[in-house]
């Protein structure tokens, strides 16, 4: 009996920009904006975020250009309260204290 292989040729295409490629959007989710307070002498921030009813900050958005003053995360579940936490990495790698927690208030896509 010979053998039946099937190939699939999977082609992604994305516009010429600086922001990562968006390869599906789907109409239930939805995004939101994050604010950065610029800190001198730093060389990043972390952003860490949760759905406001998880105990834990179970998402980072790491190192985030210190040039950076907001960050829009996207795909987030529509309807959700999120919450969110910055912290400031200098130049020697070492990660400052988080901020107060804040509320990210999401919008449709």
């Amino acid at each position: 009996m010979a053998n039946k292989f099937v190939i699939f040729v999977i082609t992604c295409f994305s516009l010429l920009s600086a922001a990562p490629a968006v390869l599906a959007v789907f109409p239930q989710y939805s995004k939101g904006t994050v604010k950065v307070n610029k800190v001198a002498n730093i060389s990043c921030y972390n952003i860490y975020y949760k759905e406001s009813v998880e105990k834990n900050y179970t998402h980072a958005v790491r190192c985030l250009p210190s040039t950076s003053t907001s960050y829009t995360i996207l795909n987030l579940k529509r309807g959700i309260t999120y919450k969110y936490k910055v912290s400031a990495i200098d130049n020697s790698g070492n990660e400052g204290n988080w901020s107060t927690e804040k509320t990210l208030i999401s919008s449709p896509m």
